[in-house]
């Protein structure tokens, strides 16, 4: 069992690893062609039709996060935003539920507000423990987030047209 476990977390840690660098590459390009990030991170090369620049900001980032030294570190600062977009998705979740009561929702939520409302309280209380337990790493996280925030409120926020 103990061998099943491991082959198991070592596939799961892998599909983590493909997604990753599929998803931020992606969402990269789309900050930088929504303004969110500087500019040339949203274009794409003519003859591929990749976000070429992108990717490599990816990479560069990820490669500096590597020779840091501090991958425990990274992982846990990591967790901290996995569960704050957990969090965040289930307060979005009731908040268009309350907005939105008559939009037409394609997959029905079983148990309302049963699960969703665990799947919050979960979030929030792993947050919080992870907080609890690493404190240097939970100030750095929620100050990069709170950096963020302030960002996008002030410097890109006005700017948009919309």
């Amino acid at each position: 069992m103990y061998h099943l476990l491991l082959v198991i977390g070592v596939f799961g840690l892998v599909a983590s690893f493909h997604g990753l660098v599929l998803v931020a590459g992606r969402a990269t390009f789309e900050m930088g062609r929504m303004g969110y990030l500087p500019r040339p991170l949203g274009r794409v090369l003519a003859a591929r039709g990749t976000p070429a620049t992108a990717l490599l900001a990816n990479m560069a980032a990820g490669l500096l996060a590597l020779s840091s030294g501090r991958t425990g570190d990274i992982i846990v600062i990591a967790v901290f935003g996995a569960l704050t977009l957990y969090a965040v998705s289930m307060a979005a979740f009731f908040r268009l539920r309350r907005k939105e009561p008559l939009l037409a929702r394609p997959f029905r939520t079983p148990l309302v507000p049963l699960v969703p409302g665990l799947a919050l309280a979960l979030s929030v209380g792993c947050l919080a423990a992870l907080a609890w337990y690493n404190p240097r790493l939970g100030a750095l996280y929620f100050t990069l987030l709170a950096a963020g925030v302030a960002w996008f409120r002030f410097a890109i926020r006005p700017g948009l047209a919309r």
